[in-house]
């Protein structure tokens, strides 16, 4: 279901904060905006924003601006670029996280993004046993060293313990070259790409060393 802005039901309390970089992934692009409410707190809020906003930081490049102003418009060469982003990322992300479910780990459904947040808990016998593993950190090392996967530890995003959760991204995916990733945001089925589906692959076989369990199949149409 699509995402609901707290601001539609709370108008005069809530901040709304973006950014280039977030928003549309312009990595570089280093320019936010807040989006304070039409409310006493609102002029309250901003008075004391702009007063340290002043301290801390300088004004964005001009062409960040100009940009900024341009995209920010929703024109439709934005929101359409969007559009065909959300849907490569749905295709991808799914298969990968059926690469994960189908080893044991245990996963959130996903759609419309690039991350997954695999939980190897269920199998944690079998990685302190077998591996030495017993946690994210752990893990992550693993997949680094021994299958040249990279991954990020939960601990790495301020989880305490030691949970054997992984953060992974698809975005790699797409292509080393402009023409493939170009080609990836236009095909209707971008798994049958084949730089695509090697790497979607390659998940497979890597889950399933780790975990002992029997290559995953691709379906052909997630």
């Amino acid at each position: 279901e699509p995402a609901v802005s707290p601001a539609l039901h709370a108008p005069e309390r809530t901040v709304v904060t973006t950014g280039l970089t977030k928003n549309l992934a312009l990595g570089g692009w280093r320019t936010g905006v807040a989006r304070l409410p039409d409310s006493e707190l609102g002029r309250a809020l901003h008075t004391r924003l702009v007063a340290v906003a002043s301290q801390i930081w300088s004004s964005p490049p001009a062409p960040v601006q100009t940009a900024a102003a341009w995209a920010f418009g929703e024109p439709p060469e934005v929101t359409e670029r969007v559009a065909a982003s959300r849907r490569l990322h749905e295709k991808v992300v799914r298969a990968v996280a059926a690469r994960f479910t189908a080893v044991g780990a245990e996963l959130a459904p996903v759609a419309a993004t690039c991350y997954l947040y695999p939980d190897f808990e269920p199998l944690r016998e079998h990685l302190a046993e077998a591996h030495g593993v017993h946690g994210g950190d752990g893990l992550a090392a693993l997949l680094s060293e021994r299958y040249g996967v990279g991954v990020l530890p939960a601990t790495a995003f301020g989880e305490p313990g030691r949970p054997l959760r992984i953060r992974a991204a698809t975005s790699h995916f797409y292509g080393e070259t402009d023409e493939r990733r170009t080609a990836a945001l236009e095909a209707a089925d971008p798994l049958a790409l084949p730089w695509i589906r090697g790497s979607v692959d390659r998940v497979g076989e890597v889950l399933a060393d780790l975990t002992g369990a029997p290559v995953p199949a691709l379906a052909p149409h997630l």
